[in-house]
């Protein structure tokens, strides 16, 4: 990748150093939110307003992603952690909820046993015999 010279889209004059590691690096965040947000490039593309071929480039770090589009990406990434955390909630509250219904369930039981125990207590021991 060293030896093919990357030019800016605008002026094609050569990338500085920093401007290539940049374009890596961007290029990375692109991919990483695809895998996250569990989409294909043709969705992604429509979500940025452009097409399958520019968002491909800016994945490959051949062109530099205009700002809006971190802008768009930041925002899918907020619906999908919002989302997420939705349904994590719902998920503790269903499981908490099910769990009340254990303690309570037990904790009847247990009252029941000890009222049989008191119950059984004022009564003579079939046998005869005092407990």
């Amino acid at each position: 990748m060293d030896e093919l010279k990357r030019t800016t889209h605008r002026t094609g004059r050569p990338f500085k150093e920093d401007e290539q590691e940049t374009l890596a690096h961007d290029a990375g965040v692109f991919r990483d939110a695809v895998e996250m947000l569990g989409m294909t490039v043709t969705h992604d593309a429509e979500r940025f307003g452009v097409s399958r071929q520019a968002l491909t480039k800016w994945m490959r770090g051949e062109t530099p992603a205009p700002r809006s589009a971190y802008i768009k990406m930041l925002e899918a990434t907020l619906e999908r952690m919002k989302a997420n955390t939705i349904k994590m909630i719902a998920e503790r509250r269903e499981t908490e909820a099910k769990i009340e219904a254990i303690i309570e369930r037990k904790v009847a039981a247990r009252i029941d046993e000890i009222l049989a125990d008191r119950a059984r207590a004022g009564q003579p021991h079939p046998d005869g015999r005092k407990d």
